[in-house]
C-alpha cells in the first residue's frame, strides 16, 4: 500500500478570508493556496489516499472532470512533498499549529 500523506507538523496553516496560507518557519516560506490545493491541504491527514483525496475533491467541485481532478491531486501531492509541506506516515502524527498571526 501507498504511503499516505499527512501535513508537516512545523507547517503553519491560517484561513483568511477564502485563501488558504501555510507558513513554513524552518526557511520562512510563505504558501497561498488556491481552493482546490487547500482542499487537498485538509485532506492531507494520515488517513486519506490519492483515491480519497480526489473524492473530496471532486465533492467540493462538483463540477470539475474526475480524471483531471486526480491529476490535480497528484501533481499537489508531489508538490506539497517537493516542499516539505506534507510527509509519509501515519495520521498520529498529523498535527498543524494554526496561528492567529503569521
Amino acid at each position: 500500500m501507498a504511503p499516505l500523506s499527512r501535513r508537516n507538523r512545523c507547517i503553519i496553516s491560517r484561513v483568511i478570508g477564502s485563501e488558504t496560507i501555510l507558513y513554513d518557519p524552518r526557511n520562512e516560506s510563505i504558501h497561498v493556496l488556491n481552493p482546490a490545493a487547500a482542499v487537498i491541504w485538509e485532506l492531507c491527514d494520515g488517513e486519506h489516499n490519492v483515491e480519497a483525496i480526489t473524492l473530496g475533491l471532486s465533492r467540493a467541485f462538483a463540477s470539475a472532470e474526475r480524471a483531471n481532478l486526480h491529476m490535480d491531486v497528484v501533481e499537489a501531492l508531489r508538490t506539497f512533498h517537493d516542499l516539505g509541506l506534507v510527509e509519509n506516515g501515519s495520521a498520529e502524527a498529523t498535527h498543524t499549529r494554526n496561528r492567529e498571526e503569521l
